[in-house]
């Protein structure tokens, strides 16, 4: 539908390709001209249809395909790996159930085997999934096991990824006072 509809009307305003100058930033772009639609668009081709599109300031909105994407796929125009791939990964741990982390690593794992995920961006979701585990519902944490070990045997030949931590440390508040 997206594809039929929406695009070709985008593509036909010549006097503002993408109707970009009617919205103030990236998010109010994004809900205004697909709104729930946005989820069936790669980022790849919003940022064909607005080269200003920032996705780092519509993450609510993107689907876990697009933060994947987002991640791993190099994109014109948006900041350093490591600037999206610790931005993405602040935004999920805010709430990793609600924001949708179990579906970014299911998403991460069914990526096309001819996608290969640069060793030093490997390395940083490696290192923010194995930071937030003591964070994480154990359920979680068997999902981030299984995600880093299956990407584990697709990283690239000579890449040298961490090792998950042997033993989880729990966070306690030991300012709570007793009554």
């Amino acid at each position: 539908m997206v594809e039929f509809f929406i695009l070709p009307f985008l593509s036909r305003n010549a006097t503002d390709a993408g109707c970009v100058s009617s919205a103030n930033n990236s998010t109010e772009w994004l809900l205004k001209n697909f709104g729930s639609f946005a989820h069936f668009l790669s980022l790849k081709e919003l940022l064909s249809i607005n080269a200003q599109f920032d996705p780092l300031e519509s993450l609510v909105y993107l689907s876990p395909v697009q933060m994947v994407e987002l991640m791993v796929v190099d994109l014109p125009g948006l900041p350093q790996k490591e600037v999206i791939i610790n931005r993405v990964f602040d935004h999920l741990l805010v709430s990793p159930v609600d924001r949708g982390l179990p579906d970014v690593l299911q998403n991460l794992l069914l990526l096309p085997q001819t996608t290969v995920i640069q060793c030093s961006s490997l390395t940083l979701i490696f290192v923010r999934l194995f930071q937030a585990l003591p964070f994480l519902p154990s359920d979680m944490q068997t999902l981030v096991f299984h995600t880093t070990g299956e990407l584990k045997q697709k990283a690239v030949p000579g890449c040298s990824l961490p090792e998950p931590p042997t033993c989880l440390i729990t966070p306690v508040n030991a300012n709570i006072h007793k009554h």
